[in-house]
């Protein structure tokens, strides 16, 4: 695993804007090579460092991107607990990239209910770019597409599509909770407004939402989502003989769902941090109010949580995190 985390990190960029295709090359061959002896079963980011690889330049007789995103999911959840982030935004950010919309809001809502586990430090400022270009520029685009020459089985009228973006912004409010740095200012409350404007009235109604009791002791009901117990119990049983992950635990295929059924889908949400329970009553009105919504999403916390992890006692964004540029 030491050698494996040189390779995961190993470099190819030649400066901002161009990497070394034979720095590249040779990195995915070593990966493949580490992979091949089980060396990667235990180590999510290189698995979704080699994905990446295999995304720009597919390995011929090899199983394509989309399984090594999914296997490093499926390792986070079977070997850490699924407490790493980066497997679910590098997956999002596939589905993103591939114009499969509502997966990758499922996603980054899975990457934000494992956030909302830790305390947030000024130190983790990797992450929160991440979390920050998602909310900031990702998602505002999404809406941008999506709304040009709405369709009927648009996401827009998918109470589903509403409800992981209020996972979202649960998750991420969470974390800034008991941190003594805050997270959220008035650029994070404008992008959340402007999205959550393009759904319909009668589609957020139909998102059956729920609080959590503040004073319960057991939030382990938000910590890790429904989908992820199938995954998770695959996880154990679906190993090759090197003790990798067989790649076929999720599936990220757009559904094609009928626009009639769309609306008789009441997916339920809980919301645990304290801005999203004040926000609740606000996100459902039949005319959302930006300068309330504002208000309560930037106010400054006060809500007093048991300490939590730091985000850099599990993973940092240098634990097989390369520092290829990100691909539009």
């Amino acid at each position: 695993m030491e050698v494996a985390t040189i390779v995961s990190n190993m470099n190819p960029g030649i400066n901002a804007t161009t990497d070394s295709e034979e720095v590249m090359l040779l990195q995915q061959a070593l990966l493949w090579m580490l992979y091949d002896a089980g060396h990667l079963a235990k180590y999510p980011m290189a698995i979704d460092n080699l994905g990446d690889l295999e995304e720009m330049m597919p390995t011929k007789g090899r199983c394509p991107a989309t399984k090594m995103y999914e296997e490093a999911i499926t390792s986070a959840v079977r070997y850490y607990e699924n407490q790493h982030v980066y497997p679910y935004t590098y997956l999002g950010g596939y589905c993103y990239r591939n114009k499969l919309y509502k997966q990758a809001l499922k996603y980054w809502a899975r990457a934000a209910s494992v956030i909302r586990n830790y305390n947030y430090s000024r130190d983790d400022e990797e992450i929160y770019k991440e979390f920050l270009e998602i909310a900031n520029e990702l998602i505002p685009h999404i809406m941008r597409v999506v709304s040009s020459g709405i369709s009927a089985r648009s996401i827009l009228k998918d109470p589903e599509c509403f409800g992981y973006l209020l996972e979202f912004y649960d998750g991420i409010c969470e974390w800034e909770e008991g941190s003594a740095t805050p997270v959220l200012h008035i650029g994070w409350a404008k992008a959340l407004f402007n999205t959550i404007a393009k759904f319909d009235a009668h589609v957020r109604s139909h998102v059956k939402i729920s609080c959590i009791d503040p004073d319960s002791t057991d939030i382990s009901e938000v910590q890790d989502p429904p989908a992820l117990d199938k995954t998770a119990a695959e996880a154990r049983t679906s190993q090759d003989q090197n003790g990798n992950m067989a790649s076929d635990c999720i599936n990220i295929a757009e559904e094609d769902i009928d626009p009639s059924e769309m609306m008789h889908r009441w997916p339920p949400v809980k919301l645990a941090s304290a801005k999203m329970r004040g926000l609740r009553d606000l996100l459902l009105a039949d005319k959302l109010n930006s300068q309330a919504i504002s208000l309560q999403l930037t106010a400054q916390s006060q809500v007093t949580m048991t300490k939590k992890r730091g985000v850099g006692e599990v993973e940092t964004p240098h634990a097989g995190r390369s520092k290829r540029a990100r691909r539009e």
